[in-house]
């Protein structure tokens, strides 16, 4: 399955930033056109910064908020044994730090494709979705525009999807990657050969590909 087709049969988003930081329950501003993208400066990050900020949650709690979110294990994402494939164009904005490495010693007309297997996803669990519920209650009209006016509408990520990531060379262009293979970040590279195309798989390294967003003033437990 192609990764468009993969995003509107599941109604997920692509990443807005490609990084092992972003967790369950940060904040997402949905344009009109192109990717998601963080919260914009001066806005909240996560939403239980919006609650700490706003008194309804002590140091504690936050703390504890914080660390379960961003460390919650991941599962399978039961999707069998579904592979995601991406076009040369998806290649040139994907912002995984592997596929940016791999991209820089790499010109325009040489690149190539990834796949994504072996699907995993942080779930937001309906504890913390419980938690999250009762609290945005009990923000005032003045609370949520203080936080969310400028933004609207907010969403909130309670999905991470990741999967072994494989990217695909043209062969008679193994030789350029010879100088990337003996760093660190290909440590644990596994590649195949094909007839004309060499598959080389990476561990996700903690770092997504999509997401589910829900609109937080339409949020439910």
């Amino acid at each position: 399955m192609f990764i468009n087709s993969f995003r509107k049969k599941y109604g997920l988003e692509l990443l807005p930033t490609s990084t092992a930081d972003i967790s369950l329950g940060d904040l997402i501003w949905k344009r009109r056109h192109g990717r998601p993208r963080l919260a914009r400066r001066g806005m909240p990050s996560h939403i239980y910064n919006v609650f700490l900020n706003a008194d309804l949650l002590p140091m504690g709690k936050w703390e504890e908020a914080m660390s379960a979110l961003e460390s919650a294990p991941p599962v399978s994402a039961q999707l069998g044994a579904l592979t995601i494939s991406t076009t040369k164009n998806f290649s040139q904005t994907f912002p995984h730090p592997i596929a940016q490495k791999i991209n820089y010693v790499l010109n325009n007309e040489n690149q190539q494709r990834y796949q994504f297997s072996e699907l995993e996803a942080r779930i937001l669990s309906d504890e913390w979705r419980l938690d999250i519920q009762a609290r945005l209650n009990k923000l005032t009209p003045a609370q949520m525009d203080a936080n969310f006016n400028r933004l609207r509408p907010i969403y909130i990520i309670t999905q991470l999807f990741y999967g072994k990531l494989t990217f695909i060379l043209d062969k008679s262009l193994n030789h350029k990657l010879e100088p990337l293979k003996q760093m660190s970040f290909l440590a644990g590279l596994q590649s195949f050969e094909q007839e004309k195309t060499i598959l080389y798989t990476f561990d996700h390294q903690d770092v997504p590909f999509a997401m589910r967003i829900e609109n937080l003033e339409d949020f439910k437990a």
